[in-house]
């Protein structure tokens, strides 16, 4: 027989905190016909891990605070051992005979690379199988299941089965194109800083505001200098360009970097920038 145990007790430094979910529509349920084979469920992430989900998450429109309801019955993937797989496996409905030799190998082994208890989940019941592994779990005993990777490689995700066992403290509509605005005006701000620095001449930036704002700005040694070379800011695609024009335009490599705002790398796109623009200044002299 499986133990059971509760969330607080393999949770516990999660189990009190909000967990938030990501979605295209303004109420909490299950998508009726979901575009992967894990089973279905709320998906949701623990507030401590909320600034590193990765851009698929990001992009929906609402962001939902939950609380979770006491005393659930969680299968954490981190803490359960082979032999509970094992016990699982077996009492669960639907077992395709292939995967379950492949499980067994798996068990057998200490070759974890190979199979895993969550891979023999997604691929025992296969694309469009989702409701059939929630209702099994559920028949089990299982109220939902937890990771801090095995779920997805990057992120802790759980998922709840049933939406009753969770309680809505309140919902968020997204809105990036204020965070653009912000994002753009930062980026022109720490040009200009390098520019004046450099003791440059630069004219701009000159504006034009369409779906989302572009700045235009020209450089040069000082006013009346031949040489120039142009940056350009602007948004396209989910992500913010800055772009490079130099003077010398012989050049095999563009010049600049982009920046995706919904999985934004500050450093990386920082770092590029800046050396591109000590790049261009030296076709100044």
């Amino acid at each position: 027989m499986i133990k059971k145990f509760k969330i607080f007790e393999n949770l516990s430094k999660n189990y009190n905190q909000n967990w938030y979910h990501f979605s295209d529509v303004d109420y909490v349920k299950i998508n009726p016909k979901p575009m992967h084979s894990d089973p279905a469920g709320i998906y949701m992430f623990p507030e401590d891990a909320l600034n590193n989900i990765k851009g698929v998450w990001k992009k929906r429109k609402y962001c939902f605070t939950i609380k979770l309801k006491p005393n659930l019955n969680i299968l954490n993937l981190d803490n359960s051992t082979k032999q509970k797989e094992l016990e699982i496996v077996k009492k669960l409905d639907f077992q395709d005979k292939e995967e379950f030799e492949k499980f067994m190998k798996y068990y057998n082994t200490n070759e974890e690379t190979y199979y895993s208890f969550w891979q023999y989940i997604r691929n025992n019941y296969g694309y469009k199988q989702c409701f059939k592994s929630r209702e099994d779990f559920m028949k089990v005993g299982y109220d939902g299941i937890y990771s801090m990777k095995k779920i997805h490689h990057y992120e802790p995700q759980l998922v709840i089965f049933d939406p009753d066992n969770l309680n809505i403290i309140k919902m968020n509509k997204y809105d990036y194109t204020e965070q653009i605005y912000k994002d753009i005006n930062k980026i022109n701000e720490n040009i200009r800083k390098i520019l004046f620095e450099n003791d440059l001449w630069y004219s701009g930036p000159e504006s034009i505001k369409n779906d989302h704002l572009s700045y235009y700005i020209t450089v040069k040694k000082n006013r009346d200098s031949e040489k120039s070379f142009s940056i350009r800011i602007f948004f396209e695609n989910e992500s913010i360009y800055l772009n490079i024009t130099p003077y010398d335009r012989n050049r095999n490599y563009s010049m600049g970097a982009s920046i995706n705002i919904y999985e934004p790398d500050w450093n990386y796109f920082n770092e590029t920038v800046e050396n591109d623009l000590k790049e261009a200044i030296k076709d100044l002299d």
